[in-house]
């Protein structure tokens, strides 16, 4: 199968408060009044149990998305709850490439499938995800909505993700507080922020080892300098060299990735202190630490992340899964 293999992560979290705008109606054919509210949530507002989200918006205050490539709506309920979706672009009104939805604790089952079809997964937002050449959605909440958007999901997309086995389990790890570290480095290396001309090489590395198609490198090349142009990223270098010889950068939806340590370079602690370094600079700045997803047969990550504080997160509660997108998909 000629195609591109790319992380397609999701998460729906929870909320508190805002104000009003406009009925919808349900599916039932009931009114359903969910208002539109003026002011979108802020990162203060959210709480930091909700980290995920509460990173997000974060990281989209701070300037760390491509301008006017983020989009918040927020809504009320007639219940008086509080939802809200947060979805980044390719472009400014392109395709979208990642979604979080963010639902309340309190809220009832039959509110929660109503927000997500009629608000989350609208017409108008799937003809945006069905252009993407990637997509993302991390969930994460104490409502069990995770079957319930895959479900909505794979039915507007008329069966993508089930023909394609699109749909697959990655371990999601959360930050705590970054601890201090006890690693020194070696004198020869040194660690700094990556350029963007260093994007080709960590890309072209990715893509060997995904086993990407000629297009599915060309969508590498460019998540890679999009993490590097507008997110922390961190390489290490040998002596006076150009290249890094390893590396770590920040994904879109708030997680650290692509860590990589080349071949001879490794055992020496140079993984231990890119992942201090990054988790550093965005709790510093979002105050909020980022989080990971490890293929479940890594070992090794797992247990660095593992040691670095990071807490595994329930099975039953948040899963990661990935989508298979063809290799012909294009963006504007």
């Amino acid at each position: 199968m000629n195609c591109l293999t790319y992380f397609y992560h999701r998460f729906i979290s929870l909320t508190v408060n805002c104000v009003p705008l406009a009925y919808l109606t349900g599916s039932s054919g009931d009114r359903k009044m969910f208002e539109r509210l003026p002011d979108p949530l802020v990162s203060h507002e959210i709480p930091v149990s909700r980290r995920i989200f509460r990173l997000n918006t974060s990281m989209h205050e701070n300037g760390w998305y491509k301008k006017n490539s983020v989009t918040i709506e927020t809504y009320r309920s007639d219940k008086n709850d509080v939802f809200s979706i947060f979805y980044v672009s390719i472009c400014e009104g392109g395709p979208i490439e990642f979604m979080n939805i963010y639902t309340p604790p309190r809220a009832v089952e039959e509110e929660v499938n109503e927000f997500l079809g009629t608000i989350a997964l609208r017409a108008d937002i799937i003809a945006k995800i069905r252009k993407s050449p990637t997509f993302h959605i991390v969930t994460s909440s104490s409502n069990d909505i995770l079957s319930t958007v895959e479900t909505m999901l794979d039915a507007k997309l008329c069966g993508y993700l089930e023909q394609n086995h699109a749909i697959f389990d990655h371990n999601l790890f959360l930050g705590r507080e970054v601890k201090t570290s006890s690693s020194v480095l070696n004198p020869n290396y040194q660690i700094k922020p990556l350029s963007v001309h260093h994007a080709r090489v960590i890309s072209d590395l990715w893509a060997a080892d995904m086993g990407l198609s000629e297009q599915g490198a060309a969508n590498a090349l460019r998540t890679t300098t999009e993490n590097i142009l507008h997110r922390p990223s961190l390489g290490v270098f040998f002596k006076n060299q150009e290249n890094p010889v390893g590396w770590i950068l920040s994904y879109r939806h708030g997680a650290i990735g692509q860590l990589h340590v080349q071949p001879g370079h490794q055992r020496q602690g140079l993984a231990r202190l890119l992942v201090k370094g990054i988790c550093q600079r965005v709790y510093d700045t979002c105050g909020v630490a980022p989080y990971v997803c490890i293929s479940k047969d890594n070992a090794a990550s797992t247990k660095l992340f593992l040691s670095e504080g990071f807490a595994q997160q329930p099975r039953n509660s948040v899963r990661i899964f990935f989508s298979i997108m063809d290799s012909t998909s294009t963006y504007a």
